[in-house]
């Protein structure tokens, strides 16, 4: 059985934020712009989904 976790990569990250992939991978190599990834792998850089969504909904007026 496969567990599903809730992490994400670029990829996902961008989908989430509305963002292209480049946008993403700009703001992660800004110190202490994006959250910091929980995994650096050969493929890229991994963050939970929530660090993204909170990443998100501070960025959003109002918050």
């Amino acid at each position: 059985m496969v567990k599903k976790l809730d992490i994400v990569g670029v990829s996902e990250a961008a989908a989430i934020l509305g963002w292209d992939r480049r946008r993403v991978a700009t703001y992660a190599k800004r110190s202490g712009v994006f959250p910091e990834p929980v995994a650096r792998l050969v493929c890229g850089q991994i963050w939970t989904r929530k660090q993204i969504e909170d990443f998100k909904a501070s960025r959003s007026p109002g918050a």
